[in-house]
């Protein structure tokens, strides 16, 4: 995330990669709970982040600007702090379970989200600078259109429909 708490992606649909043609980073297994909202305005979450048998915690409040663009704070926290606020997770939203893939890219990182429910499809994003910044597509990714700021292919609803829209 940049300085200024800006955070500006692109989103994509994209065919289920090979991940033996794609070099990446990192793989993250990640489960993401929301919380009551205290101002309707903002989202929080929190996030349990579980990278070669260790996890690291964090919380999040999100604000959206544009489609493409969110004023957005995280933080790192401890587990003790993850289970308080674990108290306050809003029932009636599914929690998020997902593998997240860190490819990096022409000086970028491309995030790849597989969810359990496709073997199929997957997201795909990458945080840029600006919302005119130029990239590439990382090779051997077969993008099937841009979701940037199409609610139906966020977390939530991917998650509570168990499918992607087609």
């Amino acid at each position: 995330m940049s300085k200024n708490n800006l955070e500006i992606e692109r989103k994509f649909l994209i065919e289920y990669p090979n991940f033996e043609l794609i070099k990446y980073r990192s793989k993250v297994e990640i489960s993401q709970s929301y919380l009551t909202r205290v101002n309707p305005n903002v989202e929080r979450r929190i996030r349990a982040w579980i990278q070669d048998n260790s996890a690291k915690y964090y919380y999040t409040e999100k604000m959206f600007l544009t489609g493409f663009t969110r004023q957005e704070v995280e933080r790192e926290i401890s587990k003790t702090e993850y289970d308080k606020l674990s108290l306050e997770v809003d029932s009636s939203i599914v929690t998020v379970e997902k593998v997240r893939y860190l490819l990096d890219y022409n000086h970028l990182t491309f995030e790849i989200d597989v969810y359990p429910f496709s073997k199929v499809l997957a997201i795909m994003e990458v945080e840029l600078e600006s919302e005119t910044q130029q990239y590439t597509i990382p090779k051997n990714i077969k993008v099937l259109k841009e979701v940037t700021g199409i609610k139906e292919f966020g977390n939530i609803p991917l998650c509570t429909a168990r499918t992607f829209p087609v």
